[in-house]
């Protein structure tokens, strides 16, 4: 008998359903541990396939019960045309596609004579314009200069302004009659007991206007002009007035404001025909004066005309102050501009706090110059679990520290300078890091630590110079050690973190790969393995979630490293924090790395895996300012990704003043290396 359930949609289901009583399916026999593995593995196999291979999905075209023997022509209604369109003659549809939107109803002759006379009523048009223009133009030009009298130009034009007759000559020695230019004197009315500087005033020849003394004359030899005689004495002052001070030039014009108060059309004339016989632009001030003239004061007029004739398009007007923004330059006069002082913290190369770069990768053979003290960027993140851009951090900081000048950061809680002290502090510049591989960017990370290390101290007492890092991700601490190590030993590690970092490699990131094991979570383990770090390390600021409570902090003990958590602070202070640190790391070599993720988010948002209620930046920076005394051998300043910071640019500006402080705790205490 067949066991098969009757089907609906079979001939004889009714039949099959009325012999038989259907029996319901057995189960599935429960599976093996085993079994359900494999069963799982060829199901995955089987999805993989499937989207490498998908297969294609076949449709049947729908199709027409009847098929259309020919195509649909829809029925068309023409309008009016004159003449009737040709394409009503055509198919339908093949008509309805052939319209355009240049179909009209004008012929192409009807069409062409209208476009002519378009041309020429446009071409009509312009003139007009173009006259009304000329007209304006001319009414306001005698409205302004006044008329012309007939056969000479009109006052202020070039040909008056020059002072030169039409058979002269240009160049070295052209023939002809020379006239003399006419001087504001001669344009201006005769006014009784016009002051000094008037346009009526009786001066002599060579004689100057003083505007330090408002009634007194000085003699000055006039030079004569090689294209005409001397000029006036009215326009030497305004050639030569672009050569006072400011002062200078104010009292001048307030002299000139008195003497043409009631005749500012002189005034503008007599500065237009002086600019011109100076052989400066005048175009620009012959439209600022003759627009204001019309619309304001005369006494505003002849100030603007008095400033604008000083000047030229050409001359470069220095403030009087440095030539570059300096953060303590004094307002000083300069006569010559050439000794100006060009120290800025914006100028040159962009360095941290404006230290000087050295190049510090030179091939060997090279003379490289010598320091104490180096900057090192390691733009790496991809160890990072959680938000790159971490790569970006060294240039981020070095922008946090553009104000930071070496010759004024003087701290106002120690007093002291450490830029201006025994230690030479360079920037180094970047280490050169591949993105592709972490393997080789870390490899070449380390090489650079041990080049820059290996360079000769500036100070010979102290034959090791020392590194301080700006990441770049946290996985760039472990070259940095390896680097301490082999000229300092092991060393403490004060870590300021919100996360412990000593995960097992084969938890974070190695149940993958061993290539993945290397993170921004396992260095410190690794260190560990690798006897970088004493078992008198220390964490910091750690609040950050565990993946597993016991085994973690028992995993963490193992590395050599306390916890001081977060919250801890507020219950024993900045200086009960400080204690604990000095306490643990006593008597050893330390090796500082901030994480700025140590910090509140709201202190420090720019950051790949930030955690709130961290330390705020006035916190940390007391810490480090009270492990004075410590033998720093090195640090760095880790996980600054700018990309995520707000305008004012406060993660970097946090991270900049923690490199200033790890520098400051170096010079204090300076240490020699492993005997």
């Amino acid at each position: 008998m067949s066991n098969k359930i009757p089907d609906a949609w079979d001939d004889d289901w009714v039949n099959v359903a009325d012999s038989q009583e259907a029996k319901a399916p057995q189960p599935a026999p429960k599976l093996s541990k085993s079994e359900r593995r494999q069963q799982h593995n060829e199901f995955q196999k089987q999805l993989w396939n499937s989207a490498e291979n998908p297969s294609r999905n076949h449709f049947l075209e729908s199709r027409g019960v009847v098929p259309l023997k020919q195509e649909y022509k829809p029925q068309v209604t023409l309008l009016s045309r004159k003449p009737p369109p040709v394409i009503a003659k055509k198919d339908a549809a093949d008509g309805m596609n052939g319209l355009t939107l240049d179909d009209g109803d004008d012929s192409e002759d009807e069409a062409r004579r209208k476009r002519d006379a378009d041309f020429e009523e446009r071409q009509r048009k312009a003139k007009v314009e173009r006259e009304e223009k000329q007209r304006k133009y001319a009414e306001a030009r005698e409205r302004i200069m006044g008329s012309s009298v007939p056969g000479t130009p009109a006052v202020g034009s070039r040909e008056s302004s020059q002072g030169r007759n039409d058979n002269r000559r240009r160049g070295r020695g052209g023939g002809g009659p020379k006239t003399s230019r006419p001087t504001s004197a001669d344009q201006s009315p005769k006014a009784p007991g016009s002051p000094a500087f008037g346009p009526t005033a009786s001066t002599g020849p060579g004689q100057l206007y003083d505007p330090e003394d408002m009634g007194r004359r000085i003699s000055k030899p006039s030079t004569p002009n090689q294209d005409g005689p001397s000029q006036p004495v009215f326009e030497q002052e305004l050639c030569n007035s672009s050569r006072l001070s400011t002062q200078r030039l104010t009292r001048r014009s307030e002299a000139m404001l008195e003497a043409y108060e009631d005749s500012p059309g002189t005034l503008k004339t007599s500065l237009v025909s002086g600019r011109v016989w100076d052989n400066r632009e005048t175009c620009a001030f012959e439209i600022l004066t003759s627009l204001l003239y019309n619309m304001i004061s005369p006494r505003f007029i002849a100030g603007i005309s008095a400033l604008a004739a000083c000047s030229s398009a050409r001359d470069i007007t220095f403030p009087p102050a440095y030539g570059v923004q300096a953060p303590f330059g004094s307002a000083v006069e300069h006569d010559d501009f050439g000794e100006l002082d060009v120290f800025g913290g914006s100028s040159g190369l962009m360095s941290y706090a404006n230290l000087p770069y050295v190049q510090c990768l030179a091939p060997d053979g090279q003379n490289v110059e010598k320091y104490d003290i180096a900057i090192v960027g390691a733009p790496f993140d991809t160890g990072v679990t959680a938000r790159p851009g971490a790569r970006f951090g060294p240039n981020g900081i070095r922008a946090g520290s553009r104000r930071i000048a070496p010759e004024s950061a003087w701290s106002m809680y120690t007093g002291r300078n450490s830029f201006l002290e025994w230690a030479k502090i360079v920037d180094c510049g970047d280490a050169p890091l591949t993105f592709l591989d972490n393997t080789v960017a870390l490899k070449q990370l380390t090489k650079t630590h041990k080049v820059i290390s290996s360079r000769e101290a500036n100070n010979t007492e102290y034959p090791a110079p020392r590194i301080i890092t700006l990441g770049g991700d946290h996985t760039t601490t472990l070259p940095a050690l390896r680097s301490t190590y082999d000229h300092f030993g092991a060393v403490s590690v004060i870590h300021f973190d919100s996360h412990i970092d000593t995960w097992d490699p084969d938890v974070l990131g190695g149940g993958i790969s061993h290539y993945a094991g290397v993170n921004h979570g396992t260095f410190l383990h690794i260190a560990h393995e690798e006897g970088l770090v004493l078992n008198s390390s220390i964490h910091a600021g750690i609040r950050a979630p565990l993946a597993n409570k016991k085994y973690d902090l028992k995993h963490d003990k193992a590395c050599g490293f306390n916890i001081i958590t977060a919250r801890e602070l507020d219950r024993i202070g900045t200086q009960g924090v400080i204690d604990k640190l000095k306490e643990r790391t006593d008597g050893t070599k330390v090796y500082i790395s901030v994480d700025i993720d140590v910090l509140d988010p709201a202190y420090a948002p720019a950051t790949g895996t930030a955690e709130v209620g961290g330390w705020t930046t006035r916190e940390l920076l007391t810490i480090l300012d009270g492990l004075s005394g410590m033998e720093v051998v090195g640090g760095d300043v880790v996980e600054v990704s700018p990309i995520y910071d707000n305008r004012g640019e406060t993660t970097q500006l946090a991270a900049a003043e923690v490199v200033h402080s790890l520098i400051d705790l170096m010079v204090e205490t300076p240490v020699k290396g492993k005997l």
